[in-house]
């Protein structure tokens, strides 16, 4: 039941990102104090300190840019719009919130440089100490980082998160969250998924969740937050969580047995119980060889085989025997593998099905309102609500 005097308890969209980004930017800090210690110590585990502080970097600038692109996209535009129309006048200082931010990325960016080389990495541990003054100023400049950007989040709560809840329905800041999410693609939406499920408590988690579930309303993200969470189930039981994120693939040649798409394995398909190339060669088959109408449902392919090895496994990103990588794109959602460079994919997590184009946020956006997929040009178009919905 929705009650006016209830919507700061109902609405924490804000506070549930920067939870979440708050426990990324404490893990980055103490990671290179981490690395500094075992730099300066006779401590051999420095390349695996190392090699965490170059990831949690790099994932936390993915996730700290989206999240502020957002606001200066869609929060701070639509709050603009709101002092055109008379509730008064918009603080300077939110008007200019993300300016500095760029400049400390960037600095640390160039001193992690020399730190991701191959010289570096293979330093002698009897000359490691070299890195010791390099390493302590990038611990240095991720310390200034965290000290401006967790007031930057403290500035938001208390002036731009009151701003939007007095001045904004309940109806229109889960628009906002659905124009936001929107652009987002499957990976950042795991991403931040990801990070609010390690910071938040259960309750607070399906507050996150339940939000997002609502701007999405009408569409297919719940089937696909249940088809990612079975993916991570089926790799963490076969441990192949951190195999494929870490082992070298190798890209070896094979003949391409697909017209539809190029790829080095082929499906099994769960109705027929027989190997395809994939699920438009079993559709074709059937309609134009045995005479019927029988499609595969790509959802429910749960096996493949190499081309190259011919080893028949689940299905994954690349081969369990020979290692080979099955294709430049690969979405384990609908079991759908390419390896065109002249083609883009990409997998919207609203429509739940994989797309041609490079990405939501870059050439396409999800609209909510008419449930479909739009180029990044026609931003103003006419919506009609709900129109793809079935």
């Amino acid at each position: 039941m929705e009650v006016s005097t209830q919507r700061p308890l109902e609405f924490n969209e804000l506070l549930h990102v920067h939870a979440g980004l708050r426990s990324e930017l404490t893990t980055l800090y103490e990671l290179s104090l981490t690395l500094v210690d075992s730099v300066v110590s006779q401590n051999e585990a420095w390349r695996g300190h190392l090699n965490s502080l170059l990831q949690q970097f790099d994932f936390f600038y993915v996730i700290f840019n989206s999240h502020s692109k957002a606001e200066d996209d869609v929060i701070l535009p639509a709050l603009t719009t709101k002092v055109v129309c008379g509730i008064g006048e918009l603080p300077h200082e939110l008007e200019d919130q993300h300016e500095g931010h760029e400049k400390f990325f960037d600095d640390i960016k160039l001193h992690l440089l020399p730190l991701r080389t191959e010289k570096a990495q293979n330093i002698a541990n009897a000359h490691k100490e070299q890195l010791k003054p390099l390493v302590e100023h990038i611990a240095m400049l991720i310390e200034q980082l965290r000290a401006k950007v967790m007031l930057h989040f403290r500035k938001e709560e208390e002036e731009l998160l009151p701003l939007l809840l007095s001045n904004f329905s309940r109806e229109e800041l889960i628009d906002l969250v659905g124009r936001i999410v929107g652009e987002r693609s499957s990976e950042l939406m795991q991403h931040f998924i990801t990070i609010m499920s390690k910071s938040l408590s259960a309750n607070d988690r399906d507050v996150a969740l339940g939000q997002i579930k609502e701007a999405a309303r009408g569409t297919l993200f719940s089937r696909w937050l249940e088809a990612e969470a079975a993916i991570s189930d089926h790799m963490l039981d076969k441990g192949l969580v951190d195999e494929h994120k870490c082992r070298s693939v190798v890209q070896e040649p094979s003949p391409y047995r697909c017209k539809h798409y190029q790829r080095r394995c082929e499906i099994l398909a769960p109705c027929c119980n027989k190997y395809f190339a994939c699920r438009v060669c079993h559709d074709e088959f059937y309609e134009n060889v045995v005479g019927q109408i029988h499609t595969v449902n790509r959802y429910k392919i749960e096996r493949i085989r190499c081309l190259v090895c011919k080893t028949e496994q689940p299905v994954g990103k690349s081969c369990i025997s020979c290692k080979v990588s099955f294709s430049k794109y690969s979405c384990l959602v609908c079991r759908l593998y390419d390896d065109c460079e002249k083609r883009s994919i990409y997998h919207c997590p609203f429509c739940n099905v994989c797309r041609a184009g490079k990405n939501l946020g870059e050439d396409y956006y999800h609209c909510m309102k008419c449930n479909a997929c739009v180029n990044v040009n026609h931003r103003e178009h006419r919506c009609v609500e709900k129109c793809l919905e079935s």
